[in-house]
């Protein structure tokens, strides 16, 4: 959960989100279908695959970017 409250969860390659009712977005593809590691610092939020493949997620721009440093 977010520091708004909004839910996140990785389904199969995909980011989403959940409204209050429940509906999600699809925010993007996350590579593999394994579980993932999420953190936040309630700005944004980092996504760490098995493989170490990382993402950056913003949601005030519902910006999903690959780390690649």
């Amino acid at each position: 959960m977010f520091n708004d409250g909004t839910p996140y969860r990785v389904i199969g390659v995909s980011l989403y989100s959940f409204d209050s009712l429940g509906i999600a977005t699809n925010l993007g593809v996350i590579s593999g279908t394994s579980d993932v590691s999420m953190a936040s610092n309630g700005i944004n939020i980092v996504i760490i695959d098995p493989t170490g493949n990382g993402y950056f997620y913003t949601p005030s721009t519902t910006t999903l970017s690959q780390i690649t440093d």
